[in-house]
């Protein structure tokens, strides 16, 4: 406690709250604030003694106090009464009540939670152990916000500890799914004429591991092969079976499209049927649908595994493919592959049950009204559209994958070749750009085209000729200047160019778009790690109405829809709600 003698604390803790507190001393008495005054202040640096019960009154309303010391008896206000108003502005303020009566209303001082109430003249040891027992209180509560800062620190650091691991297992995930074909086609080059097969795909886990996993597969240059897996259960272990299947499916992908002859889906699936069933748990059961495209032949090999059934629109109409297997177990040993004849195949879709089992905003399965879109359904971005505006929740990991043709072909075709520098590609913008503003009929995208060539014809100069990294722009551009300067002097060591072909369609409805640059293209998985930016890329997603690269990627489609609605004035969503 308290040494008599000395009147110094014996516990560090006491003085240390004593130096941080604020402490208010109220007595009309002047000669009594003196002493204490003169008694506390080599105690307690921020003390302020008041004589007026209404002046400490307007203090406390406006001051933040730790310990109020008051007089009982007092002129204008009571201590009690003013000890009312301290709680008032801050209830876990302590209080000590000073009187020269021996009778107090003890009742209304034990409901008031006075921590201690001494007889006046009050000095030395009484004072001082009163207000240690007082500031114990101010101690444990701060020992307890202390400790609650501390745990609240903790989990932060454990949510951005497990954030981090999330992020690097949802990488690894996204690693392991291989798509060769995202935003692209697995032509070399588009030529106009072509009949252009390209591939778009949606992938959103309910959770950062997902029961779902995919991939697309370039077998060579004109064959494809997808598989499209759905684990059945929650939580890590159907994770940790899709994650075992991803792998194991592109291992054996990998090494049979360079050691066995084509068809590879028999092959596939039964070494992948070998190896799963050694993994599996006795309740646990896999779907999945294996797809192998030839487009030269025309054709589609499939077995479905009791996955919801691929959707085809052919001459415009929808064909249901339903699954010709049950669910993999750990007892599958026989499977059924079927051939499916395309000549003139338009359209794709392939999705898992999250969206075939959702419900929409009248609480009905979306299951029918995904069928009477598909083939109205022109671009996968309004498919997206499509399903935020009729769902109110997905349930579950959802993978979509659409493969779609655009025929390269119209009554007006007009090919420009542009030197590979600044100035020559700005001069362009401009003329083309005057040009459609000159036009009735397209001077209302004139604004749309303009930003998107900016984008795409400085993307071919500076990544593709020019061979820019967005690790060297970032180190070693920092002024506008310097980079005027930087990218001129690049221009005067490379002599390429960029060749922009722009098709009307025969319905007169698109524009078509295409540029091409003279560099030996990148790797459009690097999108995704940074290597390259991927805001413009965005931008060019957001106000087109399509837009994929070739399969070495340095030639790029874009696509404007004239009868639709210009896109600007469209919130395209960037991702799908889920309930997670």
């Amino acid at each position: 406690m308290i040494t008599s003698t000395s009147h110094a604390y014996r516990y560090s803790e006491t003085s240390e709250i004593l130096r941080e507190i604020r402490v208010l001393v109220v007595d009309d008495d002047y000669l009594t604030t003196a002493s204490l005054e003169m008694f506390l202040s080599p105690y307690i640096p921020n003390l302020l003694c008041l004589n007026s019960p209404l002046n400490a009154s307007y203090y406390l309303e406006n001051h933040h106090v730790d310990l109020l010391i008051t007089d009982y008896w007092m002129n204008d206000l009571t201590g009690v009464e003013l000890i009312k108003i301290a709680k008032k502005y801050n209830p876990d303020i302590c209080t000590i009540l000073l009187t020269v009566e021996d009778r107090l209303p003890v009742a209304e001082i034990v409901n008031l939670g006075v921590d201690r109430y001494l007889k006046k003249p009050a000095m030395g040891t009484k004072l001082l152990e009163a207000i240690e027992y007082a500031v114990h209180r101010i101690l444990l509560k701060k020992i307890l916000i202390d400790k609650q800062k501390k745990e609240i620190e903790l989990m932060k650091y454990k949510e951005k500890y497990n954030e981090y691991h999330q992020k690097e297992a949802y990488k690894k995930q996204v690693n392991i799914l291989k798509d060769d074909l995202k935003d692209a086609t697995f032509l070399k080059k588009f030529e106009v004429g072509d009949n252009i097969y390209y591939f778009k795909s949606f992938y959103k886990p309910r959770e950062i591991l997902s029961g779902d996993c995919y991939s697309i597969r370039l077998i060579d240059d004109r064959r494809v092969f997808i598989y499209l897996i759905d684990t059945m259960g929650k939580g890590f272990s159907s994770s940790i079976t899709s994650i075992n299947s991803a792998a194991i499916l592109n291992y054996l992908i990998s090494k049979y499209t360079t050691r066995i002859s084509f068809p590879i889906i028999n092959k596939t699936i039964k070494k992948f049927l070998d190896f799963i069933k050694t993994i599996l748990l006795d309740e646990e059961i896999v779907c999945a649908l294996f797809i192998e495209i030839d487009f030269r032949d025309q054709k589609i090999l499939y077995s479905n595994f009791s996955m919801p059934p691929m959707f085809l629109v052919i001459d415009k109409k929808l064909t249901i493919i339903k699954p010709n297997n049950t669910p993999i177990n750990k007892n599958t040993n026989d499977f059924k592959i079927d051939i499916i004849k395309i000549d003139n195949l338009e359209k794709v879709f392939l999705v898992s049950d999250g969206i075939i089992e959702a419900k929409d905003r009248e609480n009905k399965i979306y299951y029918h009204k995904l069928i009477q879109s598909i083939p109205k359904t022109k671009y996968m971005k309004n498919f997206l559209k499509k399903l935020n505006d009729e769902l109110e929740e997905i349930p579950d990991d959802v993978t979509a994958i659409f493969i779609n043709k655009v025929s390269f072909d119209g009554y007006f075709k007009k090919t420009f070749t542009i030197n590979s520098t600044l100035k020559d590609i700005n001069r362009f913008i401009k003329i083309f750009c005057d040009r459609l503003n000159r036009s009735k009929r397209f001077k209302n995208i004139s604004n749309k085209v303009g930003v998107v060539l900016s984008e795409l014809l400085l993307n071919a100069h500076e990544h593709g000729n020019l061979g820019i990294t967005t690790d060297i722009k970032d180190s070693e551009i920092h002024e506008e200047s310097y980079y005027e300067k930087f990218i001129a002097k690049l221009e005067k060591t490379v002599n390429k160019s960029i060749k922009l072909t722009i098709v009307i369609s025969l319905t007169k409805k698109q524009i078509y778009i295409t540029i091409e640059d003279e560099g030996k293209g990148f790797d459009r998985t690097s999108i995704e790690t940074g290597y390259y930016s991927k805001y413009g890329l965005d931008i060019v997603n957001h106000l087109t109405d399509e837009f994929f690269f070739n399969f070495a990627g340095n030639q790029c489609f874009v696509l404007f829809d004239l009868k639709g609605k210009s896109l600007v004035s469209e919130a395209i969503p960037l991702e799908l709600k889920t309930n997670n």
